[in-house]
């Protein structure tokens, strides 16, 4: 059986790539020999932009560490990992790349999230990527990602597109219910609470939606900052916004149950290049109003749902009205076929043994 390092940050915490990185690395040890390397740098969401000595420490284990596995190990063929492509992270990320290139194996980079063709105006900018993705295969979340990230071709062996995927048969785990003893509407909102995922707008929208019609707003998620939950519920205190609820981070099942009783899925992010949850939402007859950012106008279904021109609030404001006003609660199984997290691992399998 072929030899697969598996690079990647898993659990805890609990965010979009960990979770896929989990499910990815359990599925494909039926195809592949796995060697599993957790490259985390904290167990909180809280913990993720802090701590920087203490950060610089464990990136320089992870370096040794991944320096001894590629001189030391059996011979590997195959290594997956999922960089970032933006910020300070970059660049650490990048070194571990150039590490990871020393090894013989075939190289796949998982990308999840956008960057590249907003810096590949910058020549500067352009070298960097091509010293990362020169001789690499590279992988990104949906096709139209793929070619809006890569119009520069930076060196790279292959680039392939991987939809995330999604449980379809949540609809026969979850009953959907209203809130008990509420009469209104339901509007939900899950992320990791950071201005970028458009939390304000997500509020916003809400204080103007609950002025025409009787609402409630489920905030399902945690916050990344202690300074930017201080603002998001001083500016709930002072607008007098009222029956906001803040679940925190909810395991599997009582996500899924939030979103089932959901009139509304609002989804306004600024920074995604897919966002799962929005296919999830779906799964369980949500409709869904989203800004248009990364993959949105592909896994929005227009029978579902509205996408809303990136920063175009009364438009957003204007979709959310009408979905609730209307009857949107009808799931399109046709249309989200091609997500089904079954056939997830084997189309992954594909793309790796497609290089060969």
């Amino acid at each position: 059986m072929r030899k697969l390092l598996f690079v990647g940050q898993f659990p805890p915490p609990k965010h979009g790539v960990s979770i896929i990185n989990e499910l990815l690395c359990s599925e494909l040890k039926s195809s592949y020999e796995v060697s599993k390397y957790d490259y985390r740098f904290s167990n909180d969401l809280k913990d993720i932009g802090g701590r920087l000595l203490s950060k610089l420490i464990v990136y320089i284990k992870h370096c040794f560490s991944l320096l001894r596995i590629i001189f030391f190990s059996d011979s590997l063929d195959v290594i997956y990992f999922t960089p970032n492509v933006r910020g300070g992270v970059f660049f650490r990320d990048l070194i571990v790349v150039l590490i990871l290139k020393l090894s013989r194996a075939k190289i796949f980079l998982h990308l999840h999230g956008l960057g590249v063709a907003d810096r590949s105006s910058s020549r500067v900018w352009r070298a960097l990527y091509f010293v990362m993705f020169s001789r690499t295969y590279i992988v990104h979340v949906s096709k139209r990602v793929v070619l809006d990230e890569f119009k520069y071709h930076y060196g790279t062996k292959g680039r392939f597109y991987l939809n995330n995927s999604v449980d379809l048969s949540l609809p026969e785990q979850i009953a959907s219910k209203k809130v008990d003893g509420f009469y209104g509407k339901t509007i939900v909102h899950m992320s990791n609470f950071r201005p970028s995922k458009g939390i304000m707008d997500v509020l916003k929208a809400y204080k103007e939606l609950k002025k025409e019609m009787p609402c409630c707003l489920k905030m399902v998620g945690s916050f990344t900052s202690n300074d930017f939950e201080a603002e998001v519920f001083s500016y709930i205190h002072k607008e007098e916004i009222e029956d906001v609820e803040f679940l925190g981070f909810l395991e599997t099942d009582e996500k899924n149950k939030v979103l089932a009783m959901a009139d509304l899925f609002l989804y306004p992010s600024y920074d995604d290049s897919f966002g799962l949850v929005v296919l999830e939402a779906q799964v369980l007859g949500a409709p869904v109003v989203a800004y248009d950012i990364g993959s949105m106008k592909q896994i929005v279904n227009p029978k579902q749902g509205f996408v809303a021109e990136l920063g175009d609030f009364y438009s957003l404001l204007s979709a959310g009205k009408k979905i609730l006003n209307s009857d949107y609660k009808s799931i399109d199984w046709d249309f989200l076929k091609d997500y089904d997290i079954k056939n997830y691992t084997s189309r992954l399998v594909d793309i790796l043994e497609s290089s060969k």
